[in-house]
């Protein structure tokens, strides 16, 4: 019912979110794509490749450690067929950190769309679900004995401090890091 309601949420978006989103950012609104191919969980998968992606701004880490200075770019791109949605994401990083201290890593937020439109993460006392994919967690995944890690964890949050785990992560994530990008797909 999740992946149902996802595909519900980004319906909507298609139609309300240029007017709702130009009060925050000059950014074009992410139309994802419908398709009857399955979503690829590969991020080098041929699907990936015909889809137009939206370059999204992004504003230096300061909420928490490690603090960020730098402004960088992203790329991302969506799909969904009539039972499911992904997203793949690419952004520059000049090395692959695998390692848990400070992985790698990035996340999506889905909001309903009678949320206020804000600059800011979280959800602001409406709920998101927010899809984050931590490098390490997909390192340890393709260990050995690893099968049962998730690459992706699934939160809701309704406000900065507030997120918590969902209690059954459904949500799956896949990186690969070629020649300074990562390319990570979450569905």
């Amino acid at each position: 019912i999740l992946a149902l309601l996802s595909v519900s949420y980004f319906l909507v978006i298609r139609v309300v979110a240029r007017p709702r989103l130009a009060t925050v950012t000059h950014e074009p609104a992410l139309v994802i794509h419908h398709t009857t191919e399955p979503l690829p969980l590969d991020p080098d998968g041929a699907l990936w490749k015909g889809l137009q992606a939206v370059k999204v701004h992004l504003y230096p880490q300061t909420a928490r450690a490690p603090f960020g200075t730098v402004e960088r770019d992203i790329a991302v791109t969506g799909a969904y067929t009539d039972d499911t949605v992904a997203f793949r994401i690419e952004f520059a990083d000049a090395t692959e950190n695998r390692d848990s201290t400070y992985s790698d890593q990035c996340a999506i937020m889905l909001i309903s769309d009678t949320a206020e439109a804000v600059a800011q993460m979280m959800g602001h006392g409406v709920g998101a679900n927010i899809w984050q994919w931590r490098a390490d967690w997909d390192a340890a995944r393709r260990l050995p004995g690893g099968d049962s890690v998730h690459a992706v964890h699934e939160l809701l949050a309704s406000g900065p401090g507030t997120q918590s785990a969902m209690p059954t992560q459904t949500v799956a994530g896949r990186g690969s890091y070629h020649d300074g990008t990562w390319s990570v797909v979450l569905e």
